[in-house]
């Protein structure tokens, strides 16, 4: 028996597309039986800047960063108290972009100060910490 071309490639569209949509499948039931991650919380966060470093020089991060966790919390709250501020004035109707505008530029403020102090914050635990461990400093998430 001969079988055409266009049944061949029938053929093949239809298992590439049973493979794909059991794929999509699997990913939603591995969604719906293991639940979703909830996202990190910023203290959460800060403790991953040392999360694969020796025990040592964890401790010297930790201790650091402690030095500096109220000035961090503060300027996050202040952050997060502007953000609200501009969630309020793009939600707003009618929509005013000069109230918006105005929202991101008070926002622009604490947002600097909080990044000057993480900055601040993460060249002093590089500075005390070993070269090893520096290297695996988590500094990617953050913007810096």
């Amino acid at each position: 028996m001969i079988v055409s071309r266009g049944v061949r490639i029938l053929g093949a569209i239809t298992v590439i597309s049973i493979a794909i949509n059991l794929f999509l499948a699997g990913i939603q039931l591995g969604h719906h039986f293991r639940g979703h991650t909830p996202p990190m919380n910023f203290q959460q966060r800060l403790n991953g800047v040392w999360h694969d470093m020796p025990a040592d020089d964890q401790t010297i991060a930790r201790g650091i960063l402690e030095r500096h966790s109220g000035d961090i919390m503060d300027k996050w709250r202040a952050l997060a108290l502007a953000n609200q501020r501009i969630a309020h004035a793009m939600h707003a109707n009618p929509f005013d972009p000069e109230e918006a505008r105005a929202a991101y530029d008070v926002a622009n403020q604490p947002s600097t100060e909080l990044r000057k102090t993480m900055q601040d914050t993460l060249i002093d635990i590089a500075q005390n910490i070993s070269p090893a461990s520096r290297q695996s400093v988590r500094v990617h998430g953050w913007g810096f």
